[in-house]
C-alpha cells in the first residue's frame, strides 16, 4: 500500500499522415480496501458500468472499461488533465467543436498488497484511428508485468 495515490503520466504527441495522434497514458495505484479485494473481479464489473468487462492478462484477471466523451475547449478542463497537455488534446478540433475523446481503463489487483489495485488508463482525442489506437493500448497491456520484487 506504500504506492497508493501515486501516478505516472506519459504523453505521446505525434502525427500520422498529418493527423494528430496524441495519446495520454497514466499508471497509478489506488487503495480500494479489503471489502473490494475480497470480491471476485467478475462480481465488481457490473457495478462499474455496462462497458466494463473481465479480461485475462498474462499477469492475471483485470477489469477493462471503455468510454467516449467530449472535451470542450471553451469549458473547464478535467482536473486530471494537466493544463500544458490540454492544447495538444484540443489540437484536432475547431474552436467551436468539442474534441471527441476515448478512454480505456484497466483495473487489476496488486499482488501481495491486499486492497490495492493498479489503474492503468489510456486516453486519446479526435476521431481518426481511434479504434487502432485503442487496439495498440490493448496490445501494450498484454505485455504488462510486475517487477520481480512484488
Amino acid at each position: 500500500m506504500a504506492d497508493a495515490g501515486t501516478t505516472d503520466l506519459y504523453f505521446f504527441d505525434g502525427r500520422f499522415g498529418g493527423a494528430p495522434m496524441n495519446m495520454l497514458f497514466t499508471i497509478g495505484v489506488v487503495y480500494l480496501g479489503p471489502t473490494i479485494a475480497e470480491l471476485e473481479l467478475a462480481e465488481v464489473a457490473p457495478a462499474l458500468g455496462a462497458s466494463t468487462t473481465l479480461t485475462d492478462l498474462p499477469v492475471g484477471a483485470a477489469l477493462r472499461a471503455r468510454s467516449e466523451g467530449e472535451l470542450d475547449g471553451g469549458g473547464p478542463l478535467p482536473a486530471s488533465l494537466p493544463r500544458d497537455l490540454a492544447a495538444a488534446f484540443l489540437a484536432g478540433s475547431g474552436p467551436d467543436v468539442p474534441a471527441r475523446t476515448t478512454r480505456v481503463d484497466y483495473l487489476l489487483p496488486v499482488p501481495q498488497e491486499h486492497g490495492s489495485f493498479a489503474l492503468i488508463s489510456f486516453q486519446c482525442a479526435g476521431e481518426l484511428f481511434t479504434d487502432e489506437r485503442v487496439a495498440h493500448f490493448d496490445i501494450l497491456m498484454t505485455g504488462f508485468a510486475w517487477e520481480s520484487g512484488r
